[in-house]
């Protein structure tokens, strides 16, 4: 049995994601999109991995088609059997993007002091 697919943005922050994808060039928001709807069908390549928060929450940044300085941050909740949940987080630029990419991820999980692992 294949497992359900969920892919939505990281609850109460909708507004700060939103914001987040808001400046971007068109181009760029067109391939964010593709990239959205990817996480549909699959999980990220594992070259985006940053790493697993909270034993919990795969943390991957992926890279927006044609815009190499700006990438799209997801998680994916591995405690669920039946259901795959992949949470948005928002835009990030590439400087530092596995601590950024945690970082954010933490915030809107509320794991702000909880395990990360790279």
């Amino acid at each position: 049995m294949t497992k359900k697919r969920v892919v939505k943005t990281a609850p109460g922050f909708e507004n700060e994601i939103l914001s987040s994808i808001r400046p971007l060039s068109l181009d760029a928001k067109q391939n964010a999109s593709v990239a959205y709807d990817t996480l549909w069908l699959i999980d990220p390549p594992i070259k985006s991995r940053c790493g697993l928060l909270d034993s919990r929450y795969e943390v991957f940044a992926l890279e927006i088609e044609g815009s190499p300085n700006i990438l799209f941050v997801v998680s994916i909740d591995r405690s669920d059997t039946d259901t795959t949940t992949i949470l948005l987080h928002g835009i990030l630029s590439a400087l530092n993007i596995i601590d950024a990419s945690g970082q954010l991820a933490a915030r809107h999980l509320s794991s702000t002091h909880r395990p990360w692992e790279t």
